[in-house]
């Protein structure tokens, strides 16, 4: 059967990337809203768990499906390199229609309207907002035009257009990869696999990021190459710390104005760790309400703290 709409997740590696998928998870369905959720995870391999082995059976019921992802999927040049695994997601995913989420993320679905009323955003209406775009992203603001960020590359823009072939630098744009959405078909099929090609066959220097390329570099290339832009440059749905500070008096403000808030950095703003909490202390609190008592939600921990490679930046 043809599932129409969803939410994919990529957890891998850590299992503290588990606890973040599932914690994205309480939070959507504290929503109320009946969207399934498939979680892409690692299974045990030799010294490396399950990254999802630090879960209950009730957090783990949090995702409709739970889909092991292949290990060449995030091994490049012989080590593991998890971000990789988001290139693959057009192949991985179950649904027609996919919003892709990243798991150190949360979804806003507490806060107060200008009135006063508690509120949440709806995932499934999200989603309809989005129609029948076939792909499309979020790119770090303020847009600038022909633009990568600078810890994207280790060649120059110039020495990157002849070889990707792509004609106009204004064509590339910075994609910042915590939310994709695609619709699968030709042009989102493309998109993904031109994606693939750049991080398996990549020729020029690159910054090494987690034993790998990161996922952003690929896609931005691939969307100069596809002739793949947002629908949108100025598409913002989520709260992020290079993008916007939250202080906690700002919080629900925040929680209002972005339906996502997600915790994209390796050192975080307190502020954002407050979001984070209320979150899904708030979620938790709601599904106890509706007789669902779950596992003590496990709070965020900045990824400096525990991923290795991460202590020296």
């Amino acid at each position: 059967m043809r599932l129409k709409s969803g939410i994919g997740i990529v957890a891998l590696g850590y299992q503290r990337y588990g606890t973040m998928a599932a914690n994205l998870a309480l939070t959507i369905k504290a929503t109320g809203a009946k969207i399934p959720v498939a979680v892409f995870y690692s299974e045990a391999h030799d010294k490396f768990p399950s990254s999802l082995n630090w879960l209950s059976n009730e957090q783990l019921d949090l995702f409709s499906h739970k889909i092991a992802v292949p290990e060449q999927y995030f091994t490049f040049k012989g080590k593991r390199a998890y971000q990789k695994a988001k290139v693959y997601a057009y192949e991985l995913s179950p649904f027609d229609k996919t919003l892709m989420i990243d798991a150190d993320s949360v979804w806003s679905h507490y806060y107060r309207d200008e009135k006063g009323k508690y509120c949440s955003h709806d995932p499934l209406e999200f989603i309809k907002e989005l129609g029948n775009i076939d792909v499309t992203y979020c790119i770090y603001q303020p847009y600038v035009q022909g633009q990568l960020s600078w810890q994207m590359h280790g060649a120059t823009l110039e020495e990157m257009l002849p070889v990707f072939k792509i004609n106009d630098v204004n064509d590339i744009y910075n994609v910042q990869s915590s939310v994709i959405y695609f619709k699968k078909g030709k042009k989102a099929k493309k998109f993904y696999d031109t994606s693939i090609d750049v991080y398996e066959n990549y020729p020029l220097d690159f910054p090494v990021w987690n034993n790998g390329i990161p996922d952003e570099l690929p896609f931005s290339l691939a969307a100069g190459i596809t002739l793949t832009p947002p629908h949108d440059v100025d598409w913002q749905p989520l709260a992020y710390p290079q993008f916007k500070q939250i202080k906690r008096s700002e919080i629900l403000t925040a929680a209002r104005d972005f339906p996502i808030i997600t915790m994209a950095g390796n050192l975080i703003p307190s502020g954002y760790h407050h979001a984070y909490k209320m979150q899904i202390l708030q979620a938790h609190r709601k599904l106890k309400d509706m007789g669902i008592d779950m596992k003590e939600p496990v709070n965020y921990q900045d990824k400096k703290v525990f991923i290795p490679a991460r202590k020296k930046w």
